[in-house]
């Protein structure tokens, strides 16, 4: 029933997401190992659809033993230990062989207890322990344990279950049971050490390009590795921001992105989903690099009169490397005064009163179609006037006065230094005479 169910569900999956490229060999019952004198079915179970008719064969231990057309199962009856070994089958066209699967055959004695499992065991799986005593005999009260720790005490259920299985069910498992023989029960021990399988590993998620510059056009990855040899490719793939949903569940391991959109985008991650398994990948911090910034105009002159140099700079910090690639533009209002050039200067060599108004300046990166521009800024041009140009007269004198403020603070400076030296070689002469 559990096999067959397992079944029906992989191949629900595997005609879903991408068909399977090789077959595989199941049990029906789903247990091993199985004692001598017991009958098992080994079915060779392949999902992908073909036209061709399938011909069966089955190899044990690397050697052919059955070859038959549209007969996917192989009956052991009355199992021997001879019959001990690894199976595997195909189908005898495109399909490969499958992973080799191992029926192990015990040689039942007097109240024997063997504890089966099913031949693999994955992530998600129902699980059933079985503990098994050697047929003909009755037996009573079963205890199980798990790694030396009782997990169920005596009762009469000889089944073990466990729901939607992870690593942690992994360990070294153990049964007792009470068996009747010579007029009384024993108690005998069957043992079992269970591996649970990845269906894939904890997924990574990645950018690319990377470092993301500004306005590129980025893709988040989300990177997970297949555990079960292409037993299972069915994966959905979720992004989230902040452990906000970006992009809902659906088969596309990668997300597309705008890197302007995802300025706020700060911790990113991603989620895959297989069967009832989940598994997040750890937090990426994405930076966005800009390739430059937003540029700033500023005129070299506070204050400009009629005749005036008038000098505007479009100041703008690039990633390093990246400085020739800047070009840049000049306006005034809304008029271009200076087209994209590598200069990011814009000078008029005589300023008039008509020079006055609002500039601002574009800088463009055509490698990477990236133009920004600034805030305006305004620049007045004062006229040559009495009232200005004796504004002009002050505002030259405190040019001057402040030059030569600054002039005489660097002579005097310099003086004291001087003497602050002579006075410490004095000392240091004094010094060494005493």
């Amino acid at each position: 029933m559990y096999l067959e169910l397992f079944m029906l569900f992989l191949v629900s999956v595997t005609q879903a997401q991408g068909l399977e490229s090789k077959p595989v060999v199941a049990f029906i019952p789903n247990w091993s190992p199985i004692f001598s004198g017991e009958n098992i079915r080994l079915t060779c179970a392949y999902t992908e659809r073909t036209s061709a008719v399938p011909t069966y064969t089955w190899y044990k231990d690397g050697e052919e033993i059955q070859h038959k057309r549209l007969e996917n199962s192989l009956l052991i009856k009355f199992a021997e230990t001879t019959h001990d070994g690894q199976y595997q089958c195909t189908l005898g066209f495109t399909a490969g062989l499958s992973d080799p699967v191992r029926l192990h055959v015990i040689n039942g004695q007097l109240g024997q207890v063997i504890l089966q499992a099913p031949p693999y065991i994955h992530e998600g799986d129902d699980l059933k322990l079985r503990c098994h005593h050697y047929y003909g005999y009755s037996a009573n009260l079963t205890i199980f344990y798990k790694d030396d720790t009782v997990i169920r005490d005596w009762g009469p259920e000889a089944v073990l279950s466990f729901e939607n299985v992870s690593h942690e069910i992994s360990g070294r498992y153990k049964c007792i049971k009470e068996v009747l023989y010579n007029s009384q029960y024993n108690q005998h021990i069957g043992e079992a050490s269970i591996s649970v399988k990845e269906l894939f590993t904890v997924p990574e998620v990645s950018v690319s390009p990377f470092p993301v510059l500004e306005g590129d056009a980025l893709t988040l990855h989300c990177t997970t590795s297949h555990g079960l040899s292409g037993q299972f490719k069915y994966l959905l793939y979720a992004f989230y921001n902040d452990r906000k949903e970006i992009r809902q569940f659906n088969d596309f391991d990668h997300y597309y992105g705008q890197a302007d959109q995802l300025e706020d985008f700060k911790n990113i991650s991603c989620e895959v989903k297989g069967g009832r398994v989940r598994k997040r990948s750890k937090v990426l911090n994405i930076e966005i690099n800009k390739d430059f910034t937003e540029p700033v105009i500023k005129p070299e002159l506070p204050l400009m009169i009629e005749g005036d140099k008038m000098t505007l700079t479009c100041n703008t910090r690039s990633i390093p490397g990246t400085e020739q690639d800047l070009q840049f533009a000049f306006f005034k209002d809304v008029q271009n005064v200076q087209n994209l050039s590598l200069s990011k200067q814009y000078t008029v060599s005589h300023a008039e009163v008509k020079d006055s108004g609002n500039y601002f300046c574009e800088v463009e990166m055509s490698t990477r179609n990236l133009t920004k521009r600034s805030k305006k800024f305004y620049v007045p041009i004062r006229g040559q006037n009495s009232e200005q140009k004796n504004l002009a007269y002050e505002l030259i004198m405190m040019r001057h006065v402040l030059s030569g403020c600054i002039l005489i603070f660097t002579i005097l400076f310099i003086f004291y230094h001087i003497k602050f030296i002579k006075s410490l070689e004095v000392v240091n002469e004094y010094s060494t005479a005493l």
